[in-house]
């Protein structure tokens, strides 16, 4: 009776371990292949909110450093942030949703916001400035890649 209980424990490891690589096979053959580029997207989309953000974070803070802060740049800053990372936190939430119009509209909104300071001196905020022009074209793009699709 040991014996067979030894047989049968080794045939539910073969069984396991052939189970394993079919499904490890399936995984890497057909879902992965279906949601990378899903990754990448939200990766350059993620990656653009959170520079647009950050960077606005830092430029808020040097404008409330100064003697009389300009509280249309720090509001600017704050919405623009706002707008990349919740149109961001919605394509992450609901991969489903169809997502275009929402980015295109974001897209559009960002501009608005950063055209009266297109002129603006200093380092920080042109780099804020062009972190905003960069999270347009990242949104723009993917809208595209998704309309020839």
């Amino acid at each position: 009776m040991g014996d067979l209980g030894r047989a049968e424990g080794s045939w539910h490891a073969i069984l396991n371990m052939v189970c394993r690589t079919i499904l490890k096979h399936h995984l890497e053959t057909h879902f992965m292949k279906l949601i990378e580029p899903r990754i990448e997207v939200a990766d350059a989309l993620t990656r653009s909110a959170i520079k647009v953000w950050l960077i606005g974070e830092v430029v808020q803070k040097f404008e409330l450093e100064k003697e009389s802060p300009d509280l249309e740049l720090i509001e600017a800053c704050k919405t623009c942030g706002s707008v990349c990372l919740r149109s961001v936190g919605i394509l992450l939430k609901d991969e489903t949703l169809e997502i275009t119009s929402i980015l295109m509209l974001s897209a559009m909104k960002i501009e608005e916001i950063i055209r009266p300071y297109d002129d603006i001196e200093g380092e920080v905020l042109k780099y804020w400035i062009g972190t905003c022009v960069n999270c347009c074209q990242v949104f723009q793009e993917h809208c595209v890649a998704v309309s020839l699709n």
